[in-house]
């Protein structure tokens, strides 16, 4: 049982989810590794998934309908483009952080 299954066994139908999520140009579910601090200096972040990771894993853990929220606005992420054209810059704008509303039928209900 995943991490997701588990905490889906545990809600009243409605899941809040918020994180990280990279490689956001793939269709396909995938996640991006950091072994070490690369993300956010921070040695216990270890993943970035993409968004369709996130929404597979949560549709497979019973949840019927996901909604997915970005947090950086449009007009940011046009700034962001413009302003920052490293490639560190590019990596960085390819991540951001997002949130999942996901929501089932609790157990027992009809």
């Amino acid at each position: 049982m995943t991490a997701i299954e588990r905490v889906a066994s545990v809600t009243g139908g409605r899941l809040i989810l918020e994180t990280e999520v990279g490689l956001r140009w793939l269709r396909r579910p995938a996640a991006e590794f950091f072994p070490t601090t690369e993300l956010k200096a921070d040695p216990t972040n270890w993943w970035a998934p993409n968004p369709a990771w996130i929404r597979g894993m949560l549709e497979r853990s019973g949840f019927q309908k996901v909604v997915t929220y970005s947090r950086l606005p449009l007009r940011d992420r046009v700034w962001g483009s413009i302003s920052d054209r490293s490639s560190q810059g590019v990596r960085r704008r390819l991540r951001q952080r997002m949130v999942f509303h996901a929501s089932r039928q609790p157990d027992g209900a009809s």
